[in-house]
């Protein structure tokens, strides 16, 4: 790229950017994104975020929603030095450098990461790879609800992997990346549960329809760490088998989700140790499900003890 042709600078406390590409939608979701040179000439992702209107309601909660992503972004600090310490690490939660106001806009600058694709991708490698992978991505998720943050939107799009090269070796680095969605647990609320409804938990679907939650009784109180714990089942599963569970009559996860498990449960064979984790992970009730340390306790165990074995399914 011609770093002469730049687009335009953004100073942020006393830091310099400097924009290589326009602010466009082509990185996906509903935001819009650009990218970005610091003074120290390392790439940067700006994110722009929110745009309220000029009503008092809506600035007010431009106000708190960004001082929600604070108080977020300062807890994945917090697991992020923890994991710093460990020699070798190679997974990371990528948090915001930092977030500005400008034009009405919230904005959010992180690191950039080259080469990046979904985890599920990988899914034509070994079985003990797909292991290695599914133990950090589930020792994130614990890490981040030991600080009481639900993430709330997991999907492949957000478990993603990079290619770092060390000493002429390709590794392969895990990140979990968007928190824009995330809430504290203390401060979950129905309006602050936005996810992707083919990776949802049967209770955040149930909530989100009026008709749903009158027949099942679903309470917000039930919107749980629990959530990110189903939609991480998913997600292994399509990392295992390329495909999320479905059935003839419903195409869709989320319809399948609500059909199978309210239905008859999953049917899944008991041979091996990590059918019978999907299995607990995807259960319809939340108090069913196991929470994401013993997950994480549960793949470990399993990568120990070399249980790994070639499996299919569907």
């Amino acid at each position: 790229m011609n770093l002469e042709k730049s687009f335009g600078k953004i100073s942020v406390n006393d830091k310099h950017y400097t924009l290589l590409e326009p602010f466009s939608a082509k990185n996906g979701g509903n935001c819009e994104w650009a990218v970005a040179m610091d003074s120290a000439k390392n790439k940067k992702f700006i994110k722009k975020i929110l745009a309220p209107k000029k009503s008092p309601a809506k600035l007010e909660k431009f106000s708190l929603y960004k001082n929600k992503l604070i108080k977020i972004n300062n807890r994945l600090k917090k697991v992020e030095k923890n994991n710093n310490k460990e020699e070798n690490s190679q997974q990371k939660l990528i948090y915001a450098d930092t977030y500005f106001e400008a034009n009405n806009f919230i904005y959010k600058i992180t690191n950039f990461l080259e080469n990046i694709e979904p985890m599920t991708n990988l899914n034509n490698l070994n079985f003990e790879f797909k292991l290695d992978l599914m133990v950090e991505a589930a020792k994130l998720i614990k890490q981040i609800h030991e600080e009481n943050i639900i993430h709330a939107d997991l999907k492949p799009d957000n478990i993603v992997v990079s290619k770092i090269n060390k000493s002429e070796k390709v590794r392969i680095a895990l990140n979990i990346i968007d928190f824009d969605d995330s809430v504290v647990k203390k401060d979950i609320k129905k309006s602050n549960i936005v996810t992707d409804l083919a990776y949802s938990a049967p209770e955040v679907i149930i909530i989100s329809s009026a008709n749903l939650k009158e027949e099942f009784g679903v309470k917000i109180k039930d919107i749980t760490p629990k959530i990110d714990v189903f939609s991480l089942g998913l997600i292994f599963s399509e990392l295992l088998f390329g495909k999320i569970p479905t059935t003839k009559e419903f195409s869709l996860g989320k319809d399948s989700i609500l059909k199978i498990t309210i239905s008859k449960g999953f049917k899944i064979p008991k041979s091996y140790r990590i059918y019978i984790l999907l299995r607990d992970m995807l259960e319809f009730s939340p108090s069913k499900r196991p929470n994401s340390k013993e997950v994480y306790n549960r793949l470990l165990d399993m990568k120990k003890n070399k249980t790994a074995k070639k499996i299919s399914w569907f």
